[in-house]
């Protein structure tokens, strides 16, 4: 039995919905869950000879935990801005649309730039672990201390004062 395996990769892109539409989903099943609640309490609390409204009660609740669960599932892209959809473990395709949009819940989505290359590379400077992001204005050095800011805010004023 001859297997092949084939090493490339290919993109597939990743099913999203509209953030926008999903949205109003949600509020309707976040606020009809608790006006469905509510009202099951309300109206087995109301009369004593009646006996209290049960599956009103748990419907909304299961109504409610379902919008809490799809509101997980929104998120924004940039342009040249990708998301890798993830489910279990295993590729389910990639975002790439840009915009207001909304995935499964249970698919973690992890950033990911066109090229493949993480959004702020840092480096690692020496043993002490610091690090220190690179590009433009790294090189400045920052105050550690509100003190150090205050000294340096008066020498830049008495600095432009001199001048």
């Amino acid at each position: 039995m001859d297997v092949q395996v084939s090493s490339v990769n290919r993109e597939r892109p990743g099913r999203t919905v509209s953030g926008w539409g999903m949205l109003a989903v949600t509020v309707v099943l976040l606020l009809g869950g608790a006006a469905v609640f509510i009202y099951g309490i309300v109206r087995g609390a109301s009369s004593a000879a009646e006996q209290p409204v049960w599956w009103m009660f748990i419907s909304g609740l299961i109504a409610m935990t379902v919008a809490f669960v799809f509101m997980s599932g929104f998120f924004t892209l940039q342009p040249n801005e990708a998301r890798v959809l993830i489910l279990f473990g295993s590729y389910k395709g990639t975002a790439r649309k840009t915009g207001f949009l909304w995935a499964n819940p249970f698919t973690p989505m992890v950033p990911r730039s066109p090229r493949g290359l993480p959004h702020k590379r840092r480096r690692r400077h020496g043993r002490s672990g610091h690090s220190r992001q690179t590009g433009r204005g790294s090189a400045r050095q920052r105050p550690k201390t509100l003190q150090d800011l205050a000294a340096r805010t008066y020498a830049q004023r008495r600095q432009a004062q001199s001048q």
